[in-house]
């Protein structure tokens, strides 16, 4: 029972010793290409002088929640830290100016960076896939990691680990290693050493076994978390596995009912994406764009069209100041039907 504790109190010590991780790049690259393609929409749209208050709120929030105003990223070989003060500030410069000229050269130049920073990401992700051994690329990425954007920060040792080391050094220092007086073995060596090897594998594959059973009731960080795998997110929504698209726009029915047909219409557009995902006609992701969704369906003509149609409404109603009426509800609503019997057919 002693000895299982110290088992026990070894692995909680090294599950804990784990330092914290920083985002992917891939993961980073997305959430640039979201706040950009954003920004760039709210510059068109103010422009125009269409947007509601809702909407331009909406599009800033998600720029803002897409690049908080530093955060560390895990790159090729180093982790970096970036800093988006200035993206929070103008945002912040933006809302409280009232001049719609000064407005519009807020947006423009938030826009150009954010371009600007796309590229630069898109180049570090490409000399992350790249061929290491190659003195082009790494010298690429040197460069790279050298811009302003960017801040290297140094690893430090943690203290858990730290105090982990002093532990095993006291043990060490109490059971010192005895020197190993060779025995002459009789009868079969051979077999003596086979049977040791099996020994220690079966000790190792014992030891990986309680680490495996008994490290996730003590590590959040390592349970399985299926409700996440299940979790699809759209338009900032999340919608679970068992959801169907049927689910979804039944739901668009009752807002239209209720006389929300704006949100209803949106419902509607969610429910044909995911009518689309289910029947393996494309891929839901978080970062993808109303664009990004079309391009996928480029090769598919039999449903392309009306996908085009729906969404333009989408953004016309959503994005825009046009007023939603049930004339526009019933168009929407015969689009998704359409939509969903040529994918079956498809």
């Amino acid at each position: 029972m002693r000895y299982s504790r110290c088992i026990l109190a070894f692995f909680v010590v090294v599950a804990f010793a784990a330092g914290a991780f920083g985002a992917t790049l891939e993961d980073y690259a997305g959430r640039v290409r979201l706040a950009k393609d954003a920004a760039a929409d709210l510059h068109k749209t103010v422009s125009s002088g269409t947007i509601s208050k809702e909407a331009e709120e909406r599009l800033l929030g998600i720029i803002e929640n897409s690049l908080p105003a530093t955060e560390k990223v895990d790159a090729p070989g180093t982790t970096v830290v970036t800093d988006y003060t200035w993206l929070h500030e103008d945002i912040s410069e933006y809302r409280a100016e009232k001049k719609p000229e000064r407005r519009r050269e807020i947006l423009s130049s938030l826009t150009v960076r954010l371009q600007a920073i796309e590229e630069t990401v898109s180049e570090l992700a490409n000399a992350e896939k790249a061929a290491p051994t190659k003195d082009s690329d790494k010298e690429a990425l040197d460069k790279i990691l050298q811009r302003e954007e960017y801040k290297t920060v140094e690893p430090q040792e943690s203290p858990l680990t730290s105090l982990l080391d002093r532990i095993l050094n006291w043990l060490f220092s109490r059971y010192p290693k005895q020197p190993i007086t060779p025995v002459a073995t009789p009868g079969m060596p051979n077999l003596a050493s086979f049977l040791q090897i099996l020994l220690f594998l079966g000790v190792a594959i014992g030891l990986g076994f309680i680490g495996y059973k008994l490290v996730p009731h003590f590590v959040p960080r390592f349970r399985k978390d299926n409700a996440r795998k299940r979790e699809r997110v759209v338009l900032g929504e999340v919608i679970s596995e068992d959801t169907t698209s049927h689910d979804l726009f039944s739901e668009a029915e009752e807002l239209a009912r209720s006389g929300q047909l704006t949100l209803a219409i949106r419902k509607a557009y969610i429910a044909a994406l995911c009518g689309l995902e289910d029947r393996r006609l494309l891929k839901l992701a978080k970062y993808k764009t109303n664009r990004d969704y079309l391009f996928d369906l480029r090769k598919r003509r039999e449903i392309v069209a009306e996908m085009s149609d729906i969404t333009r409404e989408f953004e016309r109603h959503w994005y825009g100041a046009k007023e939603s009426t049930a004339e526009d509800w019933a168009r929407v609503a015969a689009l998704y039907q359409q939509t969903i019997d040529k994918a079956e057919r498809a």
